[in-house]
């Protein structure tokens, strides 16, 4: 009698179908992670970018509606219009709104003379501003508040009726300037610092893939080129025109 030998087959995975499982989750896991990365680094990229247009569209706002209402000044008041290059005075006439929770007990509330303060510091890359009623001091009596996110450069100029001036004030020239210009840079460009203190980031990690550094774009644009560099065209420019401001108009030069 033959005897019936009796096979059981076992159902499962090898070795190499496992290995090879694990390669291609391994491979799902990294694109995942990758695509997630993107995604993270293009939403930062677009809130920085969102603050500093907040930054620059309010800082511009806040001037244009100071100055429709700005005033000459006097040696007991100060200049109704002082500034440089990355400050900014005005004195205006208009109504602190925000004061008016105080009631009339307050004296400021009915007072109609306002100062306002712009900052801009190139260490920081931040814009600080201020604005509040003339209270006898110097300052405004509210603190400095900071505006929007960090820019890179911002940069005030003044049209006294025959041409730009990187300083102005209304009492010594005796009259308001005609036009205030507010010019403002996102990023940096070419031979320029950045405004923190990251500077030896951007000098290591080039994007390139020369990993024998024998060529640096950067460093033979600044030895050759400086000279002939110019900045760049500003992100936000606005030339605010002073409806006040008593001029001569055949005294007005061209604008450059």
């Amino acid at each position: 009698m033959r005897k019936r030998t009796i096979t059981t087959r076992c159902n499962g995975f090898t070795l190499l179908e496992v290995l090879i499982a694990i390669a291609l989750m391994l491979a799902l896991l990294g694109s995942m992670f990758a695509f997630t990365f993107n995604m993270l680094t293009s939403r930062a990229r677009a809130l920085e970018y969102s603050q500093k247009q907040l930054a620059a569209t309010t800082l511009i706002e806040r001037v244009e509606s100071d100055l429709m209402t700005c005033l000459v000044g006097n040696t007991k008041i100060g200049a109704g219009v002082k500034g440089d290059e990355s400050s900014l005075q005005i004195l205006s006439r208009a109504v602190a709104a925000s004061l008016a929770l105080n009631g009339t007990s307050d004296p400021a509330v009915l007072g109609d003379l306002q100062q306002s303060l712009y900052k801009f510091s190139k260490q920081t890359g931040m814009v600080k501003a201020s604005r509040g009623p003339v209270t006898g001091s110097d300052l405004p009596s509210q603190q400095y508040q900071q505006v929007g996110g960090a820019l890179f450069k911002v940069r005030f100029r003044f049209h006294d009726g025959n041409a730009w001036l990187d300083s102005f004030d209304s009492n010594s020239a005796g009259q308001l300037p005609v036009a205030v210009e507010i010019a403002v840079w996102f990023t940096p460009w070419l031979g320029e610092e950045m405004p923190s203190e990251e500077d030896e980031f951007f000098e290591d990690d080039r994007l390139t893939f020369d990993e024998i550094d024998t060529f640096d774009e950067r460093e033979f644009a600044e030895i050759s080129d400086l000279d002939l560099f110019s900045e760049p065209r500003p992100d936000r420019i606005r030339v605010i025109f002073i409806p006040d401001a008593d001029v001569d108009e055949d005294s007005i030069g061209e604008t450059s």
